[in-house]
């Protein structure tokens, strides 16, 4: 079973993040996607979550703070290669703003 259990603090910088994936995409000329903005978002955001409670600690604050291809490779990875049975990530992903001492 997937955890979500994170904290208060975490689930703030998660939203913060799913907000920011929005604008780059936006900037980027992103007008559409195949889903509607909101579910993209409340998808990510349960990503981001899963992989963080599930053994793979995120580093949220520096996540926030990336610049644009290492926010996009990590939350693009996820999404690839995130296990929603398990809320593990699979071939061998880590993604760059991971917890140094996490193991995958």
């Amino acid at each position: 079973m997937v955890k979500f259990d994170i904290s208060v603090e975490d689930a703030v910088l998660v939203g913060l993040i799913a907000d920011r994936v929005v604008d780059v995409l936006i900037s980027g000329g992103a007008e559409r996607i195949e889903i509607p903005w909101k579910e993209f978002c409340l998808e990510m955001r349960m990503d981001l979550v899963a992989v963080h409670a599930n053994g793979c600690p995120m580093d949220f604050d520096r996540l926030l703070n990336a610049d644009k291809n290492t926010l996009m490779h990590d939350v693009g990875g996820i999404a690839k290669y995130l296990d929603r049975d398990t809320g593990r990530l699979t071939e061998c992903f880590r993604p760059r703003t991971a917890l140094k001492e996490a193991q995958s």
